[in-house]
């Protein structure tokens, strides 16, 4: 039985409206998500300046994999030993940063700025986070620092 013209109009912007709202269901998941791995960032890292391996340890993943900026592989327990072993007389300020979302995948890049008490920079570093969504919950799983020689 062949459809009516209407009918089929109707069907046919009914499929319309709902994918139209699926994309904006999905881009304000992907804005809401941007908000929170920005304020995931800035909590990582304030808890690497104070320390606090608690809040640090909730936002790697178990099977977190990195790389030192001098070149080392690390996994999750080392990672956390080399945030425990930061210079009380160095501070740390998070620049540049970028955050690209692709569903449950989140890149983070920056740049990690290290700084005397007095306000002279030491050095820089680039990094490289990746987070994962699991279970609505945000975790890195992996993490790359590269030393920035000369800009």
């Amino acid at each position: 039985m062949p459809q009516s013209p209407i009918l089929s109009l109707k069907l046919s912007l009914l499929v319309l409206v709902c994918i139209a709202l699926f994309h904006l269901a999905a881009q304000g998941q992907t804005i809401d998500d941007q908000k929170l791995i920005s304020e995931l960032e800035k909590e990582r890292n304030y808890a690497i300046k104070l320390g606090d391996e608690k809040v640090l340890s909730d936002l790697l993943d178990e099977s977190f994999s990195g790389v030192t900026a001098s070149g080392k592989v690390v996994n999750k327990a080392e990672q956390l030993t080399i945030f425990k072993s930061t210079n009380p007389f160095v501070t740390f300020t998070a620049e540049n940063i970028k955050i690209t979302i692709h569903e449950t995948t989140a890149a983070v890049m920056g740049t990690l700025v290290s700084k005397t008490k007095s306000g002279s920079t030491i050095g820089k570093t680039r990094y490289l986070y990746l987070y994962l969504k699991t279970n609505s919950k945000w975790r890195i799983i992996i993490g790359q620092e590269t030393v920035v020689i000369k800009e």
